[in-house]
């Protein structure tokens, strides 16, 4: 299992191979539970340009925390322990077939 910190959000990326979105709170904010990759064994955030962070993972002076309904984040690619790279997207979690909602393969290794 991963957890991590990706401001505004705690990850979890489980062995039954889903990756979850909370909030400080610990209340979910989404999942991906369709990427039918294998258990996560790490998950890797692209670098947002427009989100300064400071030291600690939270927003650094000047800028204002997202407050905004609609679940967002990074791109994120998640690595897994069938050797698989899946590219995972915050516009999957609105899919409605599962199908479309598995990400795209990236790499086999």
């Amino acid at each position: 299992n991963v957890v991590m910190v990706h401001t505004p959000f705690v990850v979890v990326g489980t062995a039954d191979g889903a990756v979850r979105f909370y909030d400080y709170q610990f209340r979910v904010q989404a999942w991906f539970e369709d990427l039918s990759a294998g258990a996560v064994k790490s998950i890797s955030f692209e670098l947002d340009a427009d989100r300064e962070q400071d030291d600690f993972g939270g927003t650094a002076q000047g800028q204002t925390a997202h407050n905004d309904d609609n679940f967002k984040c990074s791109d994120f690619l998640v690595s897994t322990g069938q050797a698989l790279i899946v590219l995972g997207q915050s516009k999957l979690f609105y899919e409605l077939n599962a199908e479309d909602r598995r990400g795209a393969f990236v790499l086999q290794g």
